[in-house]
């Protein structure tokens, strides 16, 4: 392996040991928000600030996996294709089962053996911890794998980069003009924007994209008073602001993702320290510790009860800390169990 793909390949770990750490950070702020009614509007702030300003963290996942799985020399069939989903829907079969046995447990405060029956059910209409999202998702984005390879494989770039404007048009500028009171009568659809981020980290591959650092920390400062503004006129002014202009279908959180995708797969890597293996060994674990953050954050605040209103906000910093380690320690356990390490 040449010098050049190893250090791609260590950035692309990078990024994921980032976005790890980020959706972490995101679901101790919202959990926050959501598990407590009596935090004053300046800690809804800080948290809504925080939350919105790692929206990048799902759509880098995705671009990872556009830059990885639609590379046209990677060759992967419909046999392949199948393995990934069922991987998904055995891990959802496990995890989103439990997850939503503990919610009705936690509801009911008793235990029936008919909760069981009622969680994987509940699993199957998706109504389970709202983290596990992204796995339905994925399924999803899977199913689509095999139109995303043809596209990457036999189309030149600037057919695709021509596919990925429209989609972003569709799936970021109408809904963006719409809530501006801009009726567009075309129909549009959300998912659209799952499918703009994995072409978008293929095409970013394939452009070689190199946006100056200085001008990525600089959009990045910019883009994150956007974000800044918008909490406070939400929480603190008590405005509602649509979804369109915080969701992953933001062109901000659009433009967020390139910055940081450039910025991180652009940097010199130091393959020396304690540090480095850290970060590759988040990496490694990134999709174990997607699933079983929430666990450990849940007990924090609902066993715990950790509520930043009464122990105050710098209780964030503490419970960050306790929450990756315990949930790096989990998923280091569960991988010693063969059966259990081929799928996290």
């Amino acid at each position: 392996m040449d010098y050049m793909k190893m250090k791609k390949n260590l950035n692309i770990e990078y990024m994921r040991a980032i976005a790890c750490l980020g959706v972490i950070l995101i679901h101790i702020m919202k959990s926050a928000h959501d598990v407590f009614d009596n935090m004053t509007p300046e800690i809804y702030f800080i948290c809504t600030s925080f939350v919105n300003n790692l929206r990048w963290c799902v759509p880098v996942f995705l671009m990872i996996s556009g830059y990885l799985l639609l590379d046209p020399e990677k060759k992967i069939g419909l046999i392949k294709i199948k393995q990934y989903i069922i991987r998904i829907v055995i891990v959802l079969g496990i995890f989103g089962t439990g997850f939503a046995f503990i919610e009705l447990i936690s509801k009911k405060h008793s235990v029936c053996f008919t909760f069981i029956f009622r969680a994987f059910v509940n699993m199957l209409m998706g109504n389970t911890w709202n983290h596990l999202w992204y796995l339905y998702a994925l399924i999803a984005l899977y199913l689509f794998l095999p139109m995303l390879k043809s596209i990457t494989g036999y189309l030149s770039k600037q057919e695709i980069t021509y596919i990925i404007i429209v989609f972003l048009i569709y799936s970021s500028v109408f809904p963006t003009l719409k809530e501006l009171g801009v009726t567009i009568g075309i129909a549009y659809f959300s998912f659209s924007i799952y499918l703009f981020y994995m072409l978008l980290g293929y095409w970013v591959r394939q452009s070689k994209i190199k946006i100056p650092k200085v001008l990525s920390i600089l959009g990045f400062i910019g883009t994150g008073l956007y974000f800044v503004i918008l909490a406070y006129v939400s929480d603190v002014k008590d405005y509602k602001i649509p979804e369109i202009f915080y969701s992953h279908s933001s062109m901000v959180v659009v433009l967020q993702a390139v910055l940081i995708f450039s910025l991180i797969g652009n940097i010199k890597i130091s393959v020396d320290g304690r540090l480095h293996k850290i970060i590759l060994s988040i990496a490694d674990y990134s999709f174990g510790m997607y699933i079983m953050h929430m666990f450990w954050i849940n007990i924090l605040y609902k066993v715990f009860k950790l509520n930043p209103a009464k122990y105050g906000i710098w209780i964030f910093i503490p419970i960050y800390i306790i929450v990756i380690i315990l949930t790096y320690v989990t998923v280091f356990i569960m991988r010693k169990i063969p059966i259990i390490r081929k799928y996290i």
